[in-house]
């Protein structure tokens, strides 16, 4: 019915952020830095093995074309394994070729396009800043796309952050309870012990995060727009039409992208063009983020009525 859709698979390697108990493989980065959130040793990628990764996402992005996917995306933000090579925090102590914290994802996207063609749809997602002095600016994210121009590419998605601190890359609620029940790392800490942190530390830790705004990133999006050639789309508190018309139609963006929306309505856009609804029933509980990281499927489970947890 609408032939115009193109679906496109992201395509990411995870670097220092999982768990060596899933993979069964070592975690691995540009150092061997610690994530704080994941808290596993880190061996420090060699020159050989960076070409070896470089190669497996040219042959992902292979297969993906094989499987009839329109395009890919290379998740470069977030803190995962290219992000790494991109900031100051984690690609630190290197003596070789790699210590230029773009190059990685640059010999990425060129090993793609050898792959797979120059005409097949390439785009890149990166975090406009994230949090700290030392990781990555927004000026550092300016010249990566300007960088990016010669390679290529589509389009960039602009989001925010690192899974250090994930609550800023998507902002709103922390529902702590339900992190205690499922999230696999908060699980383990004795009942007693999640009490005491709840009554005496919560607080303090809230307060270390961004305070969800409707559009947050938005500001940086439209920053690295009028800096850059690319096509660029923003990504992150979309929840209003007359918000996303203005985000493309003045504020100098190609594009919005959507995650949460789609999860608690995947029918949002049919209803949007349909002239139904103006505004996401999406309330960023983070139910759905917080159980991403559990054995739990992806879902809403605020709006599913048989699931529903009250926010």
């Amino acid at each position: 019915a609408y032939p115009d859709v193109k679906i496109l698979m992201q395509i990411a390697h995870s670097g220092r952020q999982t768990r060596r108990e899933i993979t069964g493989l070592p975690v691995v980065g540009a150092s061997s830095k610690r994530c704080r959130y994941f808290k596993q040793s880190v061996k420090t990628l060699t020159h050989e093995e960076i070409e070896a990764i470089i190669q497996d996402f040219a042959k992902a992005a292979w297969n993906a074309r094989q499987a009839g996917f329109d395009g890919v995306q290379v998740h470069a933000a977030h803190g995962y394994l290219i992000h790494q090579f991109l900031s100051r925090s984690t690609n630190r102590g290197r003596n070789d070729e790699w210590r230029d914290r773009q190059l990685f994802l640059v010999r990425v996207l060129e090993a793609i396009h050898e792959r797979c063609g120059a005409d097949y749809p390439l785009l890149v997602k990166l975090s406009g800043a994230d949090d700290g002095s030392s990781g990555i600016s927004l000026e550092d994210t300016v010249d990566t796309v300007r960088r990016l121009e010669q390679s290529g590419i589509d389009a960039v998605e602009i989001s925010y952050g690192t899974m250090e601190y994930a609550l800023n890359i998507f902002r709103g609620s922390l529902p702590i309870d339900l992190v205690f029940e499922v999230n696999p790392f908060f699980k383990r800490i004795p009942g007693i012990l999640q009490a005491i942190w709840k009554r005496f530390f919560l607080k303090r830790y809230l307060d270390t995060f961004i305070d969800f705004t409707e559009n947050y990133n938005i500001d940086n999006a439209m920053i690295i727009a009028k800096e850059s050639t690319l096509p660029v789309i923003s990504v992150g508190g979309f929840r209003q039409v007359p918000a996303m018309i203005q985000a493309v139609s003045e504020q100098g963006v190609s594009a919005v992208a959507l995650c949460r929306p789609l999860i608690c309505e995947p029918d949002w856009p049919l209803q949007i063009r349909s002239g139904k609804s103006q505004r996401s029933r999406c309330c960023q509980c983070n139910y759905c983020a917080v159980y991403c990281d559990s054995e739990s499927p992806l879902q809403c489970y605020f709006l599913d009525s048989d699931k529903a947890i009250s926010p």
